[in-house]
């Protein structure tokens, strides 16, 4: 729902630890207003029915054994 917000978990381990960063399909990148969190997790703050929050985020996990990439789509509801 518009004005909510939204977190998006990404759980990676390894030896040595994985690097997690974060890719978003709309316009311009990843919002403004979100922010990686210590745990890998990303988190998107007050949310808006517009492209540059609904799409495809993605989690990219990397390590010396190679990148993963797990996807999942963000749909807002307006109030």
């Amino acid at each position: 729902m518009e004005g909510t917000s939204v977190i998006f978990n990404c759980n990676a381990t390894g030896i040595p630890t994985p690097g997690i960063s974060w890719s978003y399909s709309g316009a311009g990148g990843l919002p403004p207003n979100s922010r990686q969190l210590s745990d890998g997790s990303l988190l998107v703050n007050d949310v808006k029915n517009t492209v540059d929050y609904e799409g495809t985020y993605g989690c990219n996990v990397s390590s010396r054994a190679g990148v993963s990439v797990a996807h999942a789509n963000l749909t807002v509801w307006s109030k």
